[in-house]
């Protein structure tokens, strides 16, 4: 027979497995890991960072035809394409970028330079505009941009540096 401590450890551990039961259970199925970046990807961000865009462009390629819903290698496409002067290639890769991750805060910052350099600053403001939304006004994103669309109303250059979506 059971002594009665016996029977109330016995009566705490089911309660304890019960209670985790159902905590888990109210915060639903664990989301899934971040995806892995291919070496495709990995190698195409090291040349956009070491400004080889011309060299990241068949890199970020296959790495958008190892995984064609990486938000982030479809921006660093669109950056590389923006960097070597076409503009259309870029946009492009933007909107792929932000159709598969609407809030991707870097497609939405390098959209807002690629309508500076266009010369559409209402449409550079409206993705400043989205990006307070996501970040506020605390965020390189944010700063870049408004510096960008600040020297485009001085008549100056816009400088950036490549940013995936964080």
């Amino acid at each position: 027979m059971r002594s009665f401590k016996e029977l109330f450890a016995g009566l705490a551990a089911s309660l304890a497995v019960a209670a985790l039961t159902s905590s888990a259970l109210a915060m639903g199925p664990a989301s899934p890991p971040p995806p892995t970046k291919s070496s495709a990807y990995v190698e195409g961000q090291r040349a956009v960072n070491a400004k080889e865009y011309a060299k990241a462009v068949p890199l970020l390629e296959k790495a958008i035809v190892d995984n064609p819903q990486d938000a982030d290698a479809n921006n660093l496409l669109g950056y590389s394409y923006r960097k070597l002067g076409q503009q259309k290639a870029a946009f492009m890769y933007y909107q792929r970028a932000l159709a598969i991750e609407p809030n991707n805060r870097g497609a939405n910052e390098y959209l807002g330079e690629l309508y500076v350099e266009m010369n559409d600053l209402p449409k550079a403001e409206a993705q400043l505009t989205k990006i307070t939304q996501l970040c506020g006004t605390g965020c390189d994103e944010y700063r870049d941009l408004k510096a960008a669309i600040d020297k485009a109303h001085a008549g100056g250059p816009a400088a950036q540096g490549p940013r995936t979506g964080t």
